[in-house]
C-alpha cells in the first residue's frame, strides 16, 4: 500500500506492536539504489507477516517515488512521502507508520543477506538490549575512493569493541519501546542524528551491540570530491553533538585517540605552514605532515590486507584530507553555536531593557 502523506499522521493499518519487526527505510533521490534495497528486504528467511517494510520518501526530486511504488502491491509494504525533512524526520515519520514490536532502520543504498533480519530481531529483542547495529562487508566492485571510505570505517567496526556506545544508522536496531522512551531521533541534526541516538540510549543504561559476523554492503559518494564534502557536513554535526555530550569526546567504540590526534597534527601544519619560507624552519611543517601521514598507516594496511589490493594506499592522503574536512566542519560548527549564543545574549539583554524601562 502507499499513502501519499505529507505531514505525521499514521498511515492506517495493523496496530502497534502487532508484527514483530518492521524496516524504516528513509530515501532521499535513492532511484539508483532503492528498488534493490527493498528486493533484498522482501526476500528475507522471516516470516512475511510478522514483519513490515516502510519507504519515506523525503521529499525526493528524482524518480524515487516512482521506484518505491512499484513495491506498493507487495502485502507488507508501505510507501509514504513527506516534504524534504531530512533522513531523522523520515525516520521518526516511519516509525509513527510501524507496527513491529522491533524497528530496524535502514539506509536506502544497501545490500542485505537473507538472514540480516532474523539476526537483528533476535538480538534487539532482549529486554536489555540497548541499539543493535552490523558491520560492513569487504569493499567489493567500488571505485578507488569509495572503496577507501568502506574499508577505512569497516576496519573502525571490525577492531572496535563488540558493544559500543555507537550504532551506525546504516542499519540500527531497537525494540519500539526504547525508541520511544528516548524520543526517536533528534531531527534537528542533519547529520550524526545515530551518534546523537546512541548517546541518548547508552544514558539508560542499556547496552548497544554490535553483530561482527553479520555483514552488509553500502554505497558511498563516488567521487573524492564528495566524500569531503560529507566529511565536512559529519564534522559540523558531530561537534554539535559533543557540545550536547562533552563526556563522549574520549570515544565511543567507532570515534577513537586516532582521531583527534590526526585533528592535532592537522591543526600543526596549518598553523606551522608560514615556516616553510624561512630557511631550515620548513621541516617543522613537514614534521606535522609526516606525522598526520603516519597515522593513517594502519588503516591503510587493514584496508590492503582486507581487500588484497595495493590501490587502497590512496588511503593515507585521503585521510589527511579528510582531517583537513573535520577541522574546518568543526570550527564552522563552534562559530555557528558562539553567534547563536551572541544573538540570544543580545535578544535576552534588549528584553530586560525594554522591561525596566516599562
Amino acid at each position: 500500500m502507499y499513502h501519499n502523506t505529507t505531514t505525521a499522521d499514521v498511515a492506517a493499518g495493523s496496530s502497534p506492536g502487532s508484527l514483530d519487526a518492521s524496516v524504516i527505510i528513509p530515501a532521499h533521490n535513492a532511484e539508483r539504489t532503492i528498488a534493490n534495497l527493498v528486493r533484498g528486504c522482501l526476500q528475507q528467511d522471516f516470516a512475511p507477516r510478522r514483519y513490515e517494510i516502510i519507504i519515506v520518501d523525503d521529499g525526493s526530486t528524482d524518480d524515487t517515488w516512482a521506484e518505491a511504488r512499484q513495491f506498493a502491491d507487495s502485502p507488507n509494504v508501505i510507501v509514504v512521502r513527506q516534504p524534504n525533512l531530512g533522513a531523522a524526520a523520515a525516520r521518526n515519520h516511519g516509525a509513527r507508520v510501524a507496527s513491529g514490536d522491533v524497528l530496524v532502520f535502514c539506509d536506502s543504498d544497501m545490500v542485505v543477506p537473507p538472514h540480516w533480519l532474523r539476526r537483528l530481531v533476535k538480538a534487539a529483542s532482549d529486554p536489555d538490549a540497548g541499539l543493535v547495529g552490523c558491520v560492513y562487508a569487504p569493499a567489493e566492485d567500488l571505485p578507488l575512493a569509495a572503496s577507501c571510505m568502506h574499508e577505512e570505517i569497516r576496519r573502525r567496526q571490525i577492531m572496535g569493541p563488540d558493544t559500543p556506545l555507537h550504532i551506525g544508522s546504516f542499519t540500527m536496531a531497537l525494540r519500539r519501546s526504547l525508541f520511544e522512551r528516548v524520543g526517536g531521533f533528534d531531527s534537528d541534526f542533519m547529520r550524526a542524528q545515530d551518534t546523537e541516538l546512541s548517546y541518548r540510549v547508552a544514558a539508560t543504561g542499556c547496552q548497544s551491540r554490535l553483530l561482527k559476523d553479520l555483514a552488509v554492503h553500502h554505497d558511498h559518494p563516488r567521487t573524492l570530491r564528495e566524500w569531503l564534502a560529507n566529511q565536512y557536513k559529519q564534522a559540523f554535526w558531530r561537534a554539535r553533538t559533543y557540545a550536547r555530550y562533552p563526556c563522549r569526546t574520549a570515544g565511543d567504540g567507532y570515534s577513537c585517540w586516532r582521531d583527534w590526534a590526526s585533528l592535532a597534527a592537522a591543526a600543526a601544519a596549518i598553523v606551522t605552514a608560514p615556516l616553510a619560507l624561512r630557511g631550515n624552519l620548513w621541516m617543522v611543517p613537514a614534521g606535522m605532515l609526516l606525522g598526520l601521514a603516519a597515522l593513517q598507516i594502519p588503516p591503510t594496511l587493514f584496508a590492503v590486507r582486507d581487500t588484497g589490493e595495493c590501490r587502497h594506499i590512496a588511503l593515507v592522503p585521503m585521510q589527511m584530507m579528510r582531517s583537513v574536512a573535520w577541522l574546518a566542519g568543526g570550527a564552522a560548527s563552534i562559530l555557528v553555536r558562539a553567534r547563536r549564543k551572541s544573538e540570544i545574549a543580545e535578544t535576552t539583554s534588549e528584553v530586560s531593557s525594554v522591561r525596566q524601562a516599562n
